[in-house]
């Protein structure tokens, strides 16, 4: 079994059933809601300058349409910024 299978078989288990699973589906989601915090963060950290850029530029008009294209926005939200699971199992005793 590959790591990727075994992370897969913790992930479809029930919470409870096995505390070793817990232990992984728990990392498992700590990245997921870690690494969606960087890329939100990151993603509007830039456009932040890319706006204080374009509002210095000679024809700011025309930058800040670009800018505000059906694409782009300020900013980008993921739900799982929230980091609803580890808020709520997060505190739970470690059995393993």
């Amino acid at each position: 079994m590959t790591i990727n299978e075994r992370i897969d078989q913790a992930r479809a288990g029930r919470q409870g059933d096995n505390p070793i699973d817990d232990l992984i589906r728990a990392a498992y989601y700590r990245g997921k809601h870690q690494a969606a915090r960087i890329v939100c963060d990151e993603h509007n950290k830039r456009m932040k300058a890319m706006r204080e850029a374009a509002s210095k530029c000679r024809y700011h008009n025309m930058a800040n349409a670009v800018l505000n294209a059906p694409r782009t926005g300020d900013q980008i939200y993921h739900p799982d910024y929230a980091d609803d699971f580890t808020i709520t199992f997060g505190d739970d005793e470690a059995q393993a």
